[in-house]
């Protein structure tokens, strides 16, 4: 019999996690309290998760063509 493949990856990383694991993050679309971070209401749970460690600035960013 074979191994299955781990049901969830980091994003970031692509290492294999457990979402219901303390160091984890897991993306959403959410409201905010007006003028603070405050979550008011969560609209949509995307299903993507990360390490907490894993640096995700850059990862998906659209990239400009240059004019030049």
């Amino acid at each position: 019999m074979s191994k299955l493949p781990p049901l969830y990856r980091c994003f970031v990383c692509g290492l294999e996690l457990r979402p219901s694991d303390n160091t984890v993050n897991r993306l959403a679309v959410v409201w905010l309290k007006s003028k603070g971070s405050t979550i008011s209401r969560v609209v949509e749970e995307q299903h993507v998760y990360k390490h907490e460690f894993c640096d995700d600035k850059g990862v998906g960013a659209s990239v400009q063509d240059s004019l030049f």
